[in-house]
């Protein structure tokens, strides 16, 4: 009779097909076991978590400070939602040795890991990724036993990019839906003085994330029309417009993306963004929009113009928020970023009330059909033009993975909506050779983040 003991145990990872390697239901179990024993306290349990996840990361060749260094670029510089501290420990490399030097916030490095995988061809697998079923599991424990709710705050911050990320924007929404719910709580417990503090710049900075990825959400997707979590009315969104100081704070002596002039400026836009997909929500179900079309251009406008011109150097590290309210990039030589974020809300905006009165029929206006087919043709020429720049620029794929996610998300839906609106676009304004450019930069996205397949159809 063999004895059990003999029998080797079923590897941490396994070839899922012809994909990557995926997490095994070994390690699944494993891992929640470890994060619930955590959880009861039982004797070596963190012990035991730490050699999992460095065994995890040995097993697939993934060094720490190459994925928070990476992190820090593609997600850190719009979202900051982990530690400043604990992102730079990671990408000096202090955790590299493994246990017993890697950090107390183990399941947060797992998200990061997660967060900076490569996504295979077969993206239904996004959505069934063992891991991505485990830290969500980890999430509900974490949620459950209702200590270090920070902790579990930032965690689930990380599965919503995940699933903003990969096209998972149902998802991403209930996620985030229940950060606001977590965040919520967390400041009931600051009013508590025994309560785990954080800075009030970290506080100010987690509140900007927040309304950050919830405008993001719908921005990136493009088969789903979802409502943002935090409308321009809701507390979350009132407290953080309250806090805004009319001029711009001035850069700090080492730029970092939670430092108030990186959040100030991320707010402005965010917050300017909801009022555009409010409006764009209303108007495709049939809705009354609370502001008018001339009030939200006219506001839109106004952030475009106060981020050009005001903020000194350029820099990537406020890049996504600027894109966020135009689809409009603008590289320079080193490949910075001046304007994405908030110029692409421009561009929606533009897009949406076109059509809006085109539904209209005779009844429309012509004064205000014909400012909005303008407004739509110059915005099409800048965000195509800039399409242009980042076609010539993205050389190769392993740049992508180092510029930030809502940066690139906001230029491929810029080329998307001129690519929808070419019967308002002049003839020769796209070429063949723009087209086949593109589509190479969106092959090379669509490969590190999932969420870019939803726009190869279109584009081809």
């Amino acid at each position: 009779m063999i004895d059990p003991r003999d029998i080797p145990p079923d590897p941490l990872f396994v070839q899922r097909g012809h994909c990557t390697l995926e997490l095994s239901t070994r390690g699944r179990d494993e891992l929640l076991r470890s994060v619930i024993g955590c959880a009861n306290r039982e004797a070596g349990a963190s012990e035991n978590l730490a050699e999992l996840v460095s065994e995890i990361l040995d097993i697939s060749e993934t060094q720490i400070s190459t994925i928070m260094s990476e992190h820090a670029l593609s997600v850190h510089q719009w979202c900051p939602v982990l530690d400043e501290e604990f992102l730079s420990k990671g990408k000096g490399g202090e955790y590299d040795s493994g246990p017993p030097h890697l950090p107390p916030r183990l399941v947060l490095l797992l998200c990061v890991f997660m967060l900076t995988r490569r996504s295979c061809a077969h993206v239904e697998h996004v959505s069934t990724s063992t891991l991505y079923t485990a830290l969500k599991q980890v999430s509900a424990i974490g949620q459950a036993t209702g200590e270090d709710l920070l902790d579990v705050f930032r965690m689930s911050m990380l599965v919503a990019i995940y699933e903003c990320g990969h096209g998972l924007s149902r998802q991403a929404y209930a996620t985030l839906s229940s950060c606001v719910g977590l965040f919520n709580l967390i400041q009931l417990d600051m009013q508590n003085p025994t309560y785990r503090r954080c800075s009030e710049e970290t506080f100010s900075s987690l509140k900007a994330a927040i309304i950050m990825l919830d405008r993001m959400i719908p921005l990136s997707a493009i088969s789903n029309s979802l409502p943002i979590v935090c409308p321009t009315k809701q507390p979350l969104s009132m407290s953080i417009a309250s806090k805004i100081e009319p001029q711009i704070p001035p850069p700090s002596p080492t730029p970092y993306a939670s430092s108030p002039r990186k959040v100030h400026i991320r707010a402005i836009v965010a917050l300017e963004t909801g009022r555009v997909l409010e409006y764009s929500h209303a108007l495709q179900y049939g809705g009354e929009p609370a502001e008018t079309y001339n009030n939200l251009d006219a506001a839109v406008s106004l952030v475009i113009k106060s981020l050009v011109d005001k903020p000194q150097p350029h820099t990537w590290l406020h890049c996504d928020a600027i894109a966020m309210a135009f689809w409009w990039v603008l590289l320079l030589p080193n490949l910075f970023i001046k304007g994405l974020m908030a110029i692409s809300t421009h561009l929606l905006l533009q897009q949406i009330q076109v059509g809006h009165l085109e539904a209209q029929g005779p009844s429309a206006s012509q004064h205000d059909s014909m400012k909005a087919i303008l407004a739509l043709k110059y915005s099409r020429r800048m965000a195509w033009d800039m399409v242009k720049v980042l076609n010539n620029k993205v050389e190769n794929e392993e740049i992508l993975s180092y510029l930030p996610f809502a940066g690139l998300c906001c230029v491929i839906r810029a080329a998307i909506a001129v690519l929808e609106t070419t019967q308002h676009g002049d003839e020769g304004e796209i070429t063949e050779n723009d087209i086949i450019n593109f589509l190479r930069v969106l092959g090379w996205f669509s490969t590190r983040w999932s969420i870019g397949s939803e726009s190869s159809p279109i584009a081809r």
